[in-house]
């Protein structure tokens, strides 16, 4: 697997599927991605998100509001791969 971040120093935090809301606590809810947490390191470049395939980016969004519709992923950016694959990086 390819990890999100240029040094590879990270963990995930959440996994895709069924899981406890971190925001309302409800039990049971589907979360549709992966996430991932960068570790500091000594390395300058320990917390550079890089894309995990090549390709273009077909979408990018600074959220200001939460009353914008996409907030709950927050700042994000989408790489449409070269391979056919579409990656959403969310919570930026």
């Amino acid at each position: 697997m390819i990890l999100p971040y240029k040094s590879g120093l990270c963990s995930v935090i959440s996994k895709y599927g069924s899981r406890t809301d971190p925001i309302t606590g409800e039990s049971g809810v589907f979360h549709f991605g992966i996430d991932f947490i960068g570790k500091r390191s000594i390395r300058s470049n320990a917390m550079e998100i890089i894309s995990v395939n090549d390709g273009i980016v077909t979408a990018s969004k600074i959220i200001k509001t939460n009353s914008n519709p996409d907030w709950v992923m927050g700042n994000f950016v989408v790489v449409e791969g070269d391979d056919g694959v579409t990656v959403k990086y969310a919570h930026l």
